[in-house]
């Protein structure tokens, strides 16, 4: 049900552009008048060195139409062109089915498989999948854009780009960077927090459940996320980061997301340089047992288990 709301989001945010587009069953641009059937076809496009695969899908038209067009972006993690997860079990279809909303809103769409999913696979990045950053998920989404741009049946000036969860923030980075610049944006369920805070939701997750299972006391845990609150602030004011007593998983967690490949995406959104904030310096903590609970989605009463809250 969710994510059908989502695919109804999106055919509504893009509707208004397709109306006043070519795109409109009523209306376009070309004299032809033979009727062109639906089709969803298989593509490829290169970007840096990497073959990407992709679905084209293209909603029934008459010749020489030019349809409003949007570009599809995945969210975080390994979700494929069509917004499942094969390898988790996780398969809501949720581009897949935005794209059929789409296309009975005149819309046509891409949508492909990025770094480390379905048939692209890690590319250019198979021998060190680490080198991966922003950048380079970047200038992927930027060439598929441009390929579907330059589809005959696409109206470059009614082109949208479409982001699902964190591919809405990679939606307001392509919109800034390909050109010509697209009509719209709909981001949809994007993210609504800095990303160090929803990495202290979920660590906060984590040792809740290993509470709740009997791995950790509620006093070792309430330890645990003093100190992860305090390693964030730190890291937010440019100061060395503490992490003397905090659990091996935790260190390594914190210490991704706060990388300059983890924290680029959040900077490249924020109106404060980069530049103006030192980096810190990073004290790892001994060895420890961790929990090993596994990462969930959070939620606002993730700290019910634990008293005082913080």
């Amino acid at each position: 049900m969710r994510v059908m709301r989502a695919a109804a989001a999106a055919a509504l945010l893009c509707a208004g552009l397709a109306a006043c587009s070519s795109a409109g069953a009523a209306g376009g641009s070309g004299s032809g008048s033979g009727a062109v059937a639906a089709a969803s076809s298989d593509v490829s496009f290169a970007v840096d060195g990497t073959k990407t695969y992709g679905t084209l899908e293209v909603p029934a038209h008459r010749s020489g139409q030019h349809l409003a067009a949007a570009l599809l972006l995945a969210g975080s993690g390994p979700t494929d062109r069509d917004g499942d997860q094969p390898s988790q079990n996780v398969t809501p279809q949720t581009l897949k089915l935005v794209a059929g909303v789409l296309a009975r809103q005149g819309i046509m769409t891409l949508r492909f498989d990025k770094y480390f999913t379905g048939q692209t696979g890690a590319g250019a990045f198979a021998s060190d999948p680490g080198t991966v950053d922003l950048n380079a998920y970047i200038r992927q989404a930027d060439a598929a854009y441009v390929f579907l741009r330059d589809q005959p049946a696409a109206d470059r000036q009614h082109m949208l780009v479409v982001g699902h969860s964190e591919g809405g923030f990679y939606a307001m980075l392509v919109a800034d960077t390909v050109s010509a610049h697209p009509a719209g944006l709909a981001l949809l369920e994007p993210q609504d927090q800095r990303i160090l805070s929803l990495v202290a939701l979920q660590l906060d997750e984590q040792l809740n459940a290993a509470v709740q299972q009997g791995q950790l006391s509620a006093s070792a845990a309430q330890q645990q996320a003093e100190g992860i609150g305090n390693a964030i602030a730190q890291f937010r004011a440019g100061q060395q980061v503490e992490t003397d007593g905090l659990l091996p998983q935790i260190v390594q967690q914190l210490t991704r997301s706060c990388s300059p490949r983890g924290t680029q995406r959040s900077r490249a959104l924020t109106t404060r340089s980069a530049r103006s904030t030192p980096r810190p310096r990073w004290r790892r903590a001994p060895a420890s047992w961790s929990p090993t609970a596994p990462r969930t989605r959070t939620s606002r009463s993730a700290r019910s288990a634990r008293s005082p809250a913080r």
